[in-house]
């Protein structure tokens, strides 16, 4: 699996998996974890956006998308 990560200087990063964002972004949703969408506007649409957390939320979120 490959992933993309635009380099950005925010709290937060877009992301794209092997361009299966909606089944990534589905299957989050159902692990009570929530993330945006981008928006639908290029470069953007092809990516969701996470904002980041502390240490151990980030841990788990990697945790959960590598069960994915």
């Amino acid at each position: 699996m490959m992933c993309l990560v635009l380099k950005i200087t925010t709290n937060f990063i877009y992301f794209n998996i092997d361009n299966r964002n909606d089944e990534l972004y589905k299957f989050l949703k159902e692990q009570d974890i929530f993330i945006k969408k981008a928006p639908d506007v290029p470069p953007f649409s092809k990516y969701l956006r996470l904002t980041v957390g502390n240490n151990e939320q980030m841990k788990f979120f990697t945790e959960v998308v590598k069960v994915f």
